[in-house]
């Protein structure tokens, strides 16, 4: 499989509906699931191979409010 570089910009919402970005975020990825969707849309399952450390902390937040809901 190709790695290859992508561009992530991560927001959340919080429970007063205040919204806090992250990014962008140059995080390496490969594509290990593709699965065709309505409209010409795709849904990608990822492993990302290479984050920087600064950005691992953007991405637990984000992973711990998306389960929080």
């Amino acid at each position: 499989m190709r790695a290859t570089p992508v561009m992530i910009f991560i927001n959340k919402m919080d429970r007063e509906g205040k919204i806090t970005f992250h990014g962008p975020m140059q995080i390496v990825a490969e594509v290990r699931s593709n699965i065709a969707q309505e409209n010409k849309e795709y849904r990608l399952g990822v492993c990302f191979t290479k984050i920087k450390t600064q950005d691992k902390g953007g991405i637990i937040d984000f992973v711990k409010a998306a389960l929080s809901l």
